[in-house]
């Protein structure tokens, strides 16, 4: 069609880890109307329970973020 030119957004691999680590920096940060007085866990099994929904919700916004196809590996694996 013309008149329609369809754009490639240019990204290093800086770049990128950059992007992903302030979305997952942003994500992991409690909003300001969070109780302050809130204490660690008091058992392992729920220190272990918060430590896996921290990871759920991390990955969850990592899922969020479009990465182009165009973008490179950080590692190319030869056989």
């Amino acid at each position: 069609m013309k008149g329609m030119e369809s754009t490639v957004m240019r990204m290093t691999r800086r770049q990128l880890a950059g992007a992903l680590l302030a979305g997952a920096a942003v994500a992991q940060t409690q909003p300001a109307d969070t109780d302050a007085t809130a204490s660690a866990p008091a058992t392992p099994e729920a220190e272990l329970q918060a430590a896996k929904e921290q990871n759920r919700h991390t990955a969850e916004s990592l899922a969020k973020v479009a990465i182009p196809m165009a973008t490179e590996p950080a590692v190319h694996f030869t056989a």
